[in-house]
């Protein structure tokens, strides 16, 4: 019986000891006020993001090449409004090279223009 006591208070007492060691090597949590400078950074982001797809959307040379081909770019500048992720983030890189092309002085970018288009048109299929 004494036996049996003893192993019950050295099992006792090195669940204790191990759980100490387990809290002390949790990692500290983040705050609230770090949580929402994060949400606000990714937020303003997104918001970045769209805006250069909605800038390069409104340049007279995209306007042009949509209407040569046949493309609704009202619904395209629509379903901008509604990308986020991987998807919000490749096009607006997108958006920018074609930017910085124009910016240069390109007069044709109908590679990422086009690519650009077909892959909101594929988003505006989707979303419908």
């Amino acid at each position: 019986m004494r036996i049996q006591s003893v192993l019950s208070v050295t099992l006792v007492l090195a669940s204790t000891l191990c759980a100490g060691r387990a809290t002390a090597q949790i990692a500290p949590t983040v705050g609230r006020a770090e949580m929402q400078v994060a949400i606000a950074t990714r937020v303003s982001d997104q918001a970045s993001q769209r805006a250069a797809i909605q800038s390069l959307l409104s340049r007279p040379e995209v306007r042009d090449l949509a209407a040569n081909s046949g493309l609704d770019l009202t619904r395209a500048k629509a379903a901008a409004t509604t990308l986020e992720g991987p998807e919000l983030e490749r096009l607006a890189a997108q958006a920018a090279s074609a930017q910085a092309q124009l910016a240069g002085g390109a007069t044709t970018i109908y590679l990422t223009t086009g690519a650009l288009i077909v892959i909101l048109l594929i988003v505006i299929l989707l979303a419908g």
